[in-house]
């Protein structure tokens, strides 16, 4: 899997990804980054948003909470309080605007 990251997205709840992907957009505190295969070593605090990811022509859309991100050059781990699959890119910034507000 030479050009594929090991996405793992981690509640406390329960694991919401645990999949190899093509490519991860996270929504860090600074604005929101892409991640391929092969990124620089990376601790980031994510905030409320939407975390998109790319499988084959696919991409996935997962709300997200407050939490951090360990990127390294073949992973992304993601930690955070809530997330929540969604269908479309709409819906999950809608269920992140909701995480906002409670």
């Amino acid at each position: 899997m030479a050009d594929r990251i090991h996405l793992q997205i981690v509640t406390p709840a329960a694991i919401v990804a645990d999949e190899w992907v093509r490519y991860v957009r996270l929504p860090l505190e600074g604005g929101s980054i892409g991640v391929l295969h092969g990124h620089a070593p990376l601790l980031g605090a994510l905030t409320e948003g939407v975390l998109k990811y790319s499988q084959g022509d696919a991409d996935f859309y997962v709300a997200v909470g407050a939490g951090v991100a360990h990127v390294t050059g073949d992973a992304v781990v993601v930690l955070v309080r809530r997330a929540s699959r969604s269908d479309s890119a709409e819906d999950a910034r809608r269920m992140a605007r909701q995480m906002q507000k409670e």
